[in-house]
């Protein structure tokens, strides 16, 4: 065995077949400045220690080199069109200064295979045995790569949960399909595990362009799921792809599943930076779910919310058409629960706030959910929400900013009746317009957008504002004047009161000028 090569000048060396008989290895290899290792087609040269690359350094690799040990290169970045087989029996490493790029690239060593640098794969990328960590770097396959080959399962996989690292693969410039990859990748947190993601791209638009993968076994932070969800989200990073859609696969481990949560109840979910895609629900037993069509990078994993609602809306007695908002005065006497400005109801929903959250909050709101085909056949209801109406007559959830979820699957077309404490109830006329589980709809645009006929009230002619009847205090579904009766109970009262139809923040006779002004007015939400 040869102790240590050192390939220095401007000297070639030609490792050939027959240079060397069956089993000859070298203890090192170190490639000096203005020196080339030249591998033929057809060699093997098996290094049974380390390979260095170092500055000035090069390599034309057509044949195939066994490394034990470490590979460092400080050289060159092509490393030619031949395969580098990592076979040590201790952890191995590739490090240095330069982007070591692979045409194939064979990792069989269960004690693994860690990245010091960045590497890039052109051909195949075989996992026999063991992890490839790529730590902090980026582990990139090229436009021409394929597959990535091997069994792979939590101890044959790409370790790839470093918030710093990616897994990417290239793209051919120009409009194209380019098909399925699949990335094996998977987590570290103490117990290894296996959990691939799957992208395919569909007709985009590429222009030195690369999709970035990573994942970590945690809570995606923007996630406001609290009973079902998973502990685990893949980053996906789209870079100079443009006009795209993609299809993704995601595929999770039983303990990402937190204890309490029932798997059947979890969607998939995409985080894009401002907002959420809901995707497929989870296929419960084979921990995996499916995104069609996605058109947006972020985080991807699993939440519990089917639907998100962004809906619009103003009630009567809080508007003034002055300002072309609903009053706040209501704001610092508001509760911290929903189920306490609804107990005239006896709702019994758990929603609830530390603090208000915003300062332009005008109420709690309820918000009811309908599948059906129809309007007129929307009569049964799904998941009931309280969420917060904002003085712009925005409804959000209990951050104040975000729409409102819900876990009703909807199979035909989604319907929204608005309830609030003191108004007529109101429903949507027709089903509103969605985007991946993102539903949208303004009912005070026109007298049209509310089910039934003349089933709001116009509050203002410029801009044109139509609102919820105010005066229904008993939530009998008319206003009647036996809506008076809170008014008279609480007359005179401060605060947060049920007969304060005009959010003045006090009850006065003022109060019952609406219960006149709406007699007889009845909602129109189907039963």
């Amino acid at each position: 065995m040869k102790k240590l090569t050192h390939l220095a000048g401007s000297l070639t060396i030609m490792i050939a077949l027959l240079a060397f008989s069956s089993g000859s290895a070298f203890a090192d290899i170190v490639i000096k400045n203005g020196s080339t290792m030249k591998v033929t087609a057809g060699s093997n040269v098996v290094v049974s220690s380390d390979v260095t690359i170092e500055t000035g350094g090069t390599v034309s690799n057509s044949g195939t080199v066994e490394v034990a040990g470490d590979f460092t290169n400080n050289g060159t970045a092509d490393l030619g069109d031949g395969s580098v087989v990592f076979n040590g029996t201790a952890l191995q490493t590739i490090g240095g200064t330069t982007v070591s790029e692979f045409e194939d690239l064979e990792l069989d060593n269960s004690a693994g295979l860690d990245l010091g640098f960045g590497v890039e794969v052109d051909g195949t990328l075989t996992l026999t045995d063991g992890v490839l960590d790529i730590d902090a770097y980026s582990l990139t396959f090229g436009a021409s790569a394929a597959a990535v080959v091997g069994s792979f399962d939590a101890t044959t996989m790409i370790l790839a949960d470093d918030v710093a690292c990616q897994v990417r693969k290239e793209f051919t410039d120009g409009s194209s399909d380019p098909g399925t990859f699949f990335f094996p990748i998977g987590s570290n947190d103490g117990t290894a595990e296996y959990s691939p993601l799957e992208l395919d791209f569909n007709n985009s638009t590429f222009a030195s362009a690369y999709v970035g993968v990573n994942v970590t076994p945690l809570k995606e932070p923007n996630n406001t799921s609290l009973t079902n969800y998973l502990e685990r989200y893949w980053t996906i990073e789209n870079v100079n792809i443009s006009s795209y859609t993609y299809d993704m696969t995601a595929t999770y481990v039983t303990a990402d599943i937190p204890g309490g949560a029932t798997e059947a109840d979890i969607s998939g979910g995409l985080y894009h930076g401002t907002g959420w895609y809901v995707l497929d629900p989870v296929i419960a037993g084979s921990n995996t779910f499916f995104g069609d069509d996605v058109d947006d990078e972020g985080n991807a994993t699993g939440v519990e919310f089917r639907i998100l609602a962004g809906l619009g809306v103003v009630v009567q007695g809080a508007y003034n058409s002055g300002t072309d908002e609903m009053t706040t005065v209501l704001n610092p006497n508001i509760p911290l629960t929903a189920a306490a400005a609804y107990a005239h109801i006896g709702y019994q929903g758990t929603e609830f706030v530390g603090s208000i959250p915003s300062a332009n909050i005008v109420d709690w709101i309820l918000v009811e959910v309908r599948d059906a085909t129809s309007a007129a056949t929307a009569t049964v209801a799904g998941d009931t929400v309280a969420g917060f109406l904002m003085n712009d007559g925005s409804i959000v959830g209990l951050d104040g900013v975000s729409p409102l979820p819900f876990r009703t699957i909807i199979t035909n077309n989604a319907y929204f009746v608005i309830i609030h404490r003191n108004h007529l109830a109101v429903m949507t006329a027709s089903a509103p317009s969605e985007t991946f589980g993102n539903y949208t709809f303004d009912f005070s645009s026109a007298m049209a957008n509310a089910y039934g006929t003349n089933a709001m009230f116009q509050a203002d002619t410029s801009p044109v504002v139509y609102a919820l009847f105010a005066g229904e205090t008993n939530l009998s579904g008319v206003i009647t004047y036996a809506d008076k009766q809170p008014i008279d109970d609480d007359l005179n009262v401060g605060g947060y009161q049920l007969g304060d139809t005009n959010f003045s923040g006090v009850v006065t006779y003022a109060d019952k000028q609406f219960v006149d002004d709406n007699i007889n007015e009845a909602q129109q939400v189907p039963e």
